[in-house]
Parts: structure tokens; C-alpha cells; sequence
């Protein structure tokens, strides 16, 4: 198990996207989490972290427990709402996505991809 870290760790460094739902390792959200899996050099290319939410746990896509903390304010969007799904969080800390699950990888990208800070990210690649 990692050791605690707090949520804001991720802050303007990480785009944090949590598969949700109310045990770990369901087959929607192994479905999910596959096929995000398949795009691992994009979501690396976009700093996209990806962790598995219930109620109880936070596991990282690897299936590792890990503790978040200050991860509430997520969590809350999800329970007790009975939510199972992705919440994308964008590197300001505010929730870009909600969605029932599955969500076509392409439609994450395009939304990050839009974003004015992946704008901006983009652009300074491209220069530098």
C-alpha cells in the first residue's frame, strides 16, 4: 500500500480521471479501465492519472490500494448517489467529466484536447 498523499499533490501537474463504482475490479469497470489501458502512451502524453473509486477503497489502475487524502470532495460526487462511471478531474482540480460508464477513450481526448491548458501544452511542444 502507498502511503497517504493528498489529492492537491496532483494539482496543475496531473489530469486525474477516477473509475467509480461500489466494489473494486467490477467487469463494467474492468472494461473501462481496459480501454484506457489500450491508450496508455496518450494518457501518459496527457498526464492522466487513473484510479479505481469505491466507497471504501482508492486503487490505482495497476489494482494497488493507495490512500488519497482530501479525495471527499470526489468522492461525494459518487456516493451516495449510487454514480458508477468516470469523473474527470482537470489539473485545476475541477471535475471536466461525469459520465455513466463506458466512455469512449476518443471522447476524453477530445475534451482534454480542447481544454486551454492541453492547448497550451501542445503548443510549447511543438515550439520547443
Amino acid at each position: 500500500m502507498l502511503f497517504a498523499q493528498n489529492i492537491s499533490d496532483y494539482k496543475w501537474e496531473n489530469r486525474l480521471i477516477f473509475l467509480v463504482d461500489e466494489e473494486p475490479e467490477t467487469s463494467i469497470m474492468n472494461s473501462q479501465l481496459k480501454i484506457l489501458e489500450a491508450k496508455s502512451d496518450e494518457l501518459k502524453e496527457r498526464d492522466i492519472m487513473v484510479f479505481q473509486l469505491t466507497p471504501k477503497t482508492i486503487l490505482l489502475s495497476n489494482g494497488e490500494e493507495t490512500r488519497l487524502s482530501s479525495i471527499e470532495t470526489y468522492r461525494s460526487l459518487a456516493i451516495p448517489t449510487d454514480f458508477k462511471g468516470i469523473i474527470l478531474v482537470g489539473k485545476d482540480g475541477g471535475v471536466k467529466l461525469k459520465k455513466p460508464y463506458i466512455v469512449p477513450v476518443a471522447n476524453i481526448f477530445t475534451l482534454i484536447d480542447g481544454m486551454p491548458m492541453r492547448k497550451s501544452e501542445i503548443k510549447r511542444k511543438k515550439e520547443g
